[in-house]
């Protein structure tokens, strides 16, 4: 089940080779909507190789967890 307002569709590309990047979808100025809750992302690539990911939040401000 897709998120909505964070589909692949609505996801910006990233298209530039760095070891730091923000995820960003159009129409959503951040991913609060997502945080603290389980989720499951999918990639998809073309030409490219995923070596990591580790998911960051970059605003520091407390977020109820609802586990």
């Amino acid at each position: 089940m897709v998120i909505e307002g964070f589909s692949k569709t609505g996801c910006i590309p990233i298209t530039t080779d760095s070891v730091r990047q923000v995820l960003k979808w159009k129409g959503q100025k951040d991913c609060h909507l997502i945080q603290a809750r389980p989720i499951r992302l999918r990639f998809y690539l073309k030409k490219a190789k995923l070596y990591s990911f580790t998911p960051r939040i970059r605003h520091k401000h407390y977020v109820q967890s609802y586990d």
